[in-house]
């Protein structure tokens, strides 16, 4: 009751601030509510996002966010890409999830990895 969450597409509406002041624009931002604290974020990629590069400076850094929980997006089909990707880049404790287009639904499954 106390959260709000906050989608930074297709415009960016809330950033957060790193602990060296780097300003970050997470696709999902949820904040404890009114103190307006941030708890959580998340990135939703496609399979081209998932580079090494982007691992290391984006993933890595809103991992590493004190107090904030991490979770990652990705398409079905490519956990396996993304938890290599996290590995090479010794990013720990992400929440890790899949999502999919359900044709003809106009829905997104997601699904919860361990």
């Amino acid at each position: 009751p106390h959260f709000r969450t906050i989608v930074n597409e297709p415009e960016t509406a809330q950033t957060i601030f790193t602990n060296y002041g780097n300003e970050l624009e997470p696709d999902i931002v949820v904040l404890q509510w009114p103190e307006k604290i941030p708890v959580m974020v998340a990135e939703v990629v496609t399979p081209d996002m998932m580079t090494p590069e982007v691992a290391e400076n984006v993933w890595a850094v809103e991992a590493r966010l004190d107090g904030v929980k991490f979770f990652l997006y990705v398409p079905a089909g490519h956990a396996a890409q993304a938890r290599a990707l996290l590995k090479k880049a010794k990013i720990k404790g992400v929440a890790l999830r899949t999502w999919r287009n359900i044709a003809g639904l106009k829905t997104i499954d997601v699904a919860a990895l361990r």
